[in-house]
């Protein structure tokens, strides 16, 4: 839908993409979201809530820039791949 409206442009095609962006959103948001209790706690967890400190910290200070996972990456040092899966892990 979101397609056809790019292509061929209708008058309350806005309102559709949206629309369509919305329910995407919520179910990603529903799918993807996880209960913090319910994750187990493991020594590699215990050990990064600073290092993913810092980095929520450098991304409420830089809001209006444009912030890549790499960079976040660095500020915890940490690589791209481990940062994100901490990253999910610790903030739920």
């Amino acid at each position: 839908a979101i397609r056809d409206e790019l292509t061929h442009e209708t008058s309350a095609g806005r309102m559709l993409v949206e629309a369509a962006a919305l329910a995407l959103t919520a179910r990603l948001a529903h799918a993807y979201s996880n209960d913090r209790s319910q994750l187990p706690v493991t020594a590699l967890v215990r050990d990064c809530p600073e290092r993913i400190r810092r980095a929520i910290e450098f991304m409420h200070e830089n809001i209006d820039r444009e912030i890549s996972v790499a960079q976040l990456a660095d500020i915890a040092c940490l690589s791209p791949f481990h940062f994100a899966r901490m990253f999910k892990r610790v903030t739920g």
